[in-house]
């Protein structure tokens, strides 16, 4: 749906030109995830990753809330039950202990990622639903930990989280009380 990548497009740029965030959507394609959009921030660090480009589902946000989007049975069958590649010393590769935090992430709609897949960043996805309430994409935002002391995972969650609801809001879902 080109109207919600339009919108997603407009929110990613309003978050690296207002927090000098570096800003993805990604979709599950098979058993990968593809990025389908990235918006680079002015910042410092520039974390580079063209459409097109597939990811782990386990060592990023924007993979992890894709991942939490199936069944505990159909998040293991993607991951398989052998110990996965470790891309840093941070990242989990154990798929017990990554099925087991999917949990939290539906609950909570967040997935963040503490120096998983790069050393030395933080990563915050969150979902964009469809008007039946499926998570059809992630919204996630990657940057240094060691750089700009205002930027948190904790503060950056309630950002990322607006932007990936108003990306849902324009696929017209509402959510229920």
């Amino acid at each position: 749906n080109a109207d919600y990548l339009a919108a997603a497009k407009r929110e990613l740029e309003r978050l690296s030109m207002d927090y000098r965030l570096n800003g993805y959507v990604a979709a599950l394609r098979g058993v990968r995830a593809v990025y389908l959009l990235a918006v680079q921030a002015d910042g410092p660090i520039s974390i580079k990753v063209n459409p097109g480009t597939e990811m782990p589902l386990y060592s990023t946000s924007a993979g992890k809330v894709l991942l939490a989007s199936l069944s505990d049975d159909d998040a293991r069958q993607l991951l398989g039950r052998d110990k996965l590649t470790s891309f840093t010393s941070h990242t989990i590769t154990d798929p017990d202990r990554i099925i087991s935090s999917l949990g939290k992430i539906r609950r909570t709609g967040i997935a963040t990622v503490s120096e998983e897949n790069i050393p030395g960043v933080l990563s915050i996805g969150a979902p964009i639903r469809d008007k039946a309430g499926h998570i059809i994409a992630a919204l996630s935002v990657a940057f240094p930990k060691y750089i700009n002391t205002n930027l948190t995972l904790q503060k950056t969650t309630p950002i990322v989280v607006e932007a990936a609801f108003k990306v849902s809001q324009t696929l017209g879902w509402r959510p229920t009380e």
